[in-house]
Order: structure tokens, then sequence, then C-alpha cells
């Protein structure tokens, strides 16, 4: 829903271009920070792919825009 929020206006609006955390980080940092308690687990499940390159829900919404 964010990110669909984000492009929607990103493109009625004629943005040249965005930046964002969420898009910037591809993969999430799972295994990264799998050894963290507190701060680390702010991390865990941002990105578009999860730690083992699954794809995420936003993805196909990330894509969706991207090919417009």
């Amino acid at each position: 829903m964010y990110l669909e929020n984000l492009l929607s206006n990103t493109e009625e609006k004629d943005y040249g271009f965005i930046i964002s955390w969420y898009i910037g980080v591809l993969t999430a940092f799972g295994r990264l920070f799998r050894g963290f308690k507190d701060l680390g687990q702010l991390w865990r499940d941002t990105g578009l792919l999860d730690e083992n390159g699954n794809q995420r829900l936003a993805r196909p919404t990330w894509n969706t825009y991207l090919n417009k």
C-alpha cells in the first residue's frame, strides 16, 4: 500500500525521481542482522526481496510502475 501510494503520487505529479530507503534496499537484511536483538530487527523485513531472494508482496507493484 505504501509503495503503491508513493509511486502513484510520483506519477501524478510527474516527479523526475524519488529517493526511498525502502526501494533502495533491494534485499532484506535478515541474515546480516540475525544476531541483533533490538536495533537490527528494525531492518529485518525491508526490501523488495527477502534474504533468500524471494519476491515480497511489493515487488510486483514496483515492477508495474518501473515498466511504464
